[in-house]
């Protein structure tokens, strides 16, 4: 079974040690680091050139799917919705679903709160609770993996749980 991630802090190979500390470096658990973590400021809005490459992206996404004009989308972990937006404005019935309400306002700000075949959802996709199934499912970039191995089984879980019988899942994984 895969291990959680580490995050190994240890000392540059140069630098002179003046105790007599013990030698193993400290390591920390992927989970230790989402206890720890402060919260921080939503960034600011991205501009249009990441707006097109998120279009490059969803085209690409849409081609090598088939994914057909009309059909349901739900980008998990939307962040600031470049993504659910360039679904939106190919014509497909577009949910942005995250758990952030940072990110949430974020994409509001930026692509407005009633955008046609376009709606925010503020949830962790782990939760389950949104109750419908979608012909595409996306997770890109960092959603899944910042968990520990049984939370990401519960995101993969939630992914299928989210897929229409004949639907698709597409994941994105960075990290």
């Amino acid at each position: 079974p895969r291990r959680p991630s580490k995050i190994v802090v240890a000392p540059p190979p140069d630098a002179v040690a003046v105790t007599d500390a013990d030698p193993e470096p400290d390591v920390l658990e992927s989970s230790d680091l989402l206890e720890t973590m402060e919260p921080v400021e939503a960034p600011e809005p991205v501009g249009a050139g990441a707006d097109r490459v998120a279009q490059a992206e969803v085209e690409f996404i849409a081609s090598v799917t088939a994914l057909p004009v009309g059909a349901s989308v739900v980008d998990v972990g939307c962040g600031e919705g470049r993504h659910a937006n360039a679904f939106s404005e190919r014509g497909h019935r577009t949910v942005g679903l995250d758990a952030s309400e940072a990110q949430l306002r974020l994409a509001t700000d930026v692509h407005g709160p009633s955008v046609p075949k376009l709606r925010w959802v503020c949830q962790d996709v782990r939760d389950r609770g949104l109750g419908e199934q979608f012909d595409l499912v996306t997770c890109l970039g960092t959603t899944l993996g910042i968990y520990d191995e049984t939370q990401n089984r519960a995101v993969l879980q939630a992914l299928r749980d989210l897929c229409a019988p004949s639907g698709r899942v597409v994941l994105h994984v960075s990290n």
